[in-house]
């Protein structure tokens, strides 16, 4: 008996594991640097949150879920989904933690 729900269940649980223990390394290292923050890109997972005292921000990817960091200028991080967009061509405020006013 093989089921494909169970086969895409774990799938689905090991992705996801597999991004829970990315996004932790990359802050532990981070905090062993001594630094407060990283920005990477590496899995296709737009997310700014913070790990352990650590700002871990992720572009996610522009082919298939235009999402993109953007930094306003004092210095805060947010995310910009450009199917978020409005029809008129200019981006509202992006979401995340500390969102930046529009650029």
């Amino acid at each position: 008996y093989w089921s494909l729900s169970a086969f895409l269940k774990h799938k689905v649980k090991n992705a996801v594991q597999f991004i829970d223990n990315y996004e932790h390394a990359v802050a532990g290292e981070a905090r062993r640097r001594g630094v407060d923050g990283v920005v990477c890109g590496h899995i296709h997972h737009a997310e700014i949150r913070t790990i352990d005292g650590i700002l871990y921000c992720n572009d996610g990817d522009w082919v298939e879920h235009c999402t993109a960091l953007v930094e306003d200028r004092a210095g805060r991080m947010g995310l910009v989904e450009w199917t978020m967009a409005p029809a008129r061509g200019t981006l509202d405020a992006p979401r995340g933690a500390g969102a930046p006013a529009p650029v």
